[in-house]
């Protein structure tokens, strides 16, 4: 499979602009899967949910726009981005494939900005590109080992991690969760920075892709930028590692619950 990670300035507030971004690299190169940053739309600090939903109103308009590129390249694309549900707000992010089908997971782990705007979700769905199962973690999720080892137990090959964070740490867990799940794990950070009254927020971008083993084998560096990288997802099938022949079963032996695939 070949994966293209994203990462830019997103314009604050800007959809249009920030989705002809997505359009003008989904157009220019060739991949089967892009993924790209957190909130990478709308920008990412808000004074209150009013003001996100606000912004939000020619939604659908945007996502179809992405929708149809999808289709005319025969790429996929995970995102992040803001979704209005029964007048709940989510922080989300949407798997188009290559026929413009619109999937979608909602952040279950929310920071503590984040929790003044959004709803928590509640599913951890698995999906399949090109016949490969992709998870996905936003930011903050991948630092809570439960949902990357039910997305493990579900046998996926590839977690994408739409993020918006500035900090070095994330990184390190990222190799963590990469080693003892055996999937490949592909950051997607934002660069730039945010302020609103007296919140700083600064994205640090280094995008990068851990294999199943936990080694960094591509990344960016603190400018907007896209890489292509082609994996080999046979190898996260047989559950092997230098430790046991098997860590499907010993991860099983703690009957983690297994939520409903959707």
């Amino acid at each position: 499979m070949k994966i293209g990670y994203i990462q830019f300035d997103v314009k604050y507030k800007d959809i249009n602009a920030n989705a002809n971004t997505l359009i003008s690299y989904i157009n220019k190169y060739k991949a089967d899967l892009f993924v790209a940053p957190e909130l990478c739309l709308t920008g990412y600090l808000f004074r209150n949910e009013d003001e996100l939903k606000q912004l939000l109103i020619n939604n659908d308009a945007y996502i179809s726009r992405i929708s149809d590129v999808c289709i005319k390249t025969k790429s996929s694309i995970v995102f992040g981005h803001a979704i209005v549900e029964d007048n709940k707000v989510y922080n989300s992010a949407l798997l188009i494939d290559s026929t413009g089908d619109i999937k979608r997971y909602r952040k279950i782990h929310l920071s503590k900005i984040e929790k003044r705007l959004f709803t928590e979700g509640n599913e951890i769905p698995i999906f399949t590109v090109k016949n490969v199962k992709i998870g996905i973690n936003i930011c903050y999720d991948l630092w809570i080992p439960e949902i990357s080892r039910i997305l493990f137990l579900k046998k996926v090959q590839v977690i994408c991690c739409p993020c918006s964070f500035g900090g070095p740490w994330t990184y390190d867990i990222a190799r963590t969760r990469a080693m003892e799940n055996k999937t490949y794990y592909v950051i997607a950070n934002r660069i730039g920075s945010e302020n609103i009254d007296g919140i700083d927020a600064h994205f640090r971008g280094e995008s990068k892709v851990y294999d199943y083993q936990g080694d960094i084998i591509s990344q960016l560096k603190r400018k907007t930028g896209i890489k292509i990288i082609e994996i080999n997802e046979n190898k996260t099938i047989t559950k092997e590692t230098l430790m046991s022949d098997d860590i499907l079963y010993e991860a099983q032996k703690y009957c983690i619950n297994q939520q409903k695939e959707v």
